[in-house]
């Protein structure tokens, strides 16, 4: 017996697994689209594909539920093992470790920030992501890059050219 035909020509994607999931466990098109926050006629739009897919209805209407059918019954193992595994991949990502991260981050201040939140910022990025770079832009369009360590005193951090154009993006450290 097979579960899944192979002769379509499209494969159902992430959204309509979502879809398929939720109107297993809520029985209700109305109360599924809530839930996933679509409209009615989109989530209906959506199972009429499932059932194209599957060539099967999937859910029925019975009294005021839509109850699941045998082979959408069938399908709930393989479906919530899908979901479960591309939710476990979300969590499996690297944790980001400012101390080794090669990043460069961009920053766009208003001109009062490029002079107050600026230098604190630039501070905490050199103490705290040593590899790290960034780059500033400000409302007027003048870029600024960081280069190493702070070292005269009114804007120590940044490097620039003349506003707005040309600037060299390079690492701390």
């Amino acid at each position: 017996m097979r579960i899944i035909p192979h002769d379509h020509n499209r494969d159902p994607d992430l959204h309509h697994l979502q879809v398929f999931d939720v109107l297993l466990r809520e029985h209700s098109l109305t109360r599924a689209a809530h839930e996933l926050d679509v409209t009615q006629p989109a989530l209906s739009k959506t199972l009429a594909q499932l059932r194209r897919y599957f060539d099967d209805p999937l859910f029925v209407r019975v009294a005021l539920r839509m109850e699941p059918t045998p082979k959408a019954l069938q399908l709930q193992g393989p479906v919530r093992a899908i979901l479960e595994r591309t939710a476990s991949l979300r969590n499996e990502h690297l944790s980001f470790d400012p101390r080794t991260s090669h990043r460069t981050f961009n920053f766009c201040v208003v001109d009062a920030g490029l002079l107050k939140l600026l230098p604190p910022l630039v501070d905490r990025l050199l103490t705290e992501a040593p590899m790290s770079g960034f780059t500033s832009i400000s409302s007027k369009g003048c870029i600024s890059n960081a280069g190493s360590k702070p070292a005269s005193s009114t804007l120590p951090w940044a490097r620039s050219r003349q506003c707005p154009r040309e600037s060299v993006v390079s690492r701390f450290g």
